[in-house]
């Protein structure tokens, strides 16, 4: 079995609106190719009393895929840096 590790540093900022597809993705699952056969479905979740632009309490829900075998991670950074970002793989 080969196993590979996929690392992608995301910038979603403004995260509300898909840039390819200008699809609004407070209000539908925007979905974006981050390399070949590793794809990613992603909403943000906008709390009554708040806009997406504001996104106050925002939260992202979040399902990657990958079309082999391999570790997957997502690594959230508010500079795009790694140290003190945090991980989930």
């Amino acid at each position: 079995m080969k196993v590979l590790s996929k690392a992608i540093l995301l910038s979603l900022v403004p995260f509300h609106a898909n840039a390819a597809g200008g699809e609004d993705c407070s209000t539908q699952f925007c979905d974006t190719d981050l390399a070949d056969g590793f794809k990613m479905k992603y909403k943000i979740n906008v709390p009554q009393g708040t806009s997406s632009t504001e996104c106050a309490g925002c939260t992202m829900s979040v399902e990657m895929y990958y079309d082999g075998d391999a570790w997957i991670a997502l690594g959230l950074s508010t500079d795009g840096q790694m140290v003190g970002s945090d991980a989930v793989m």
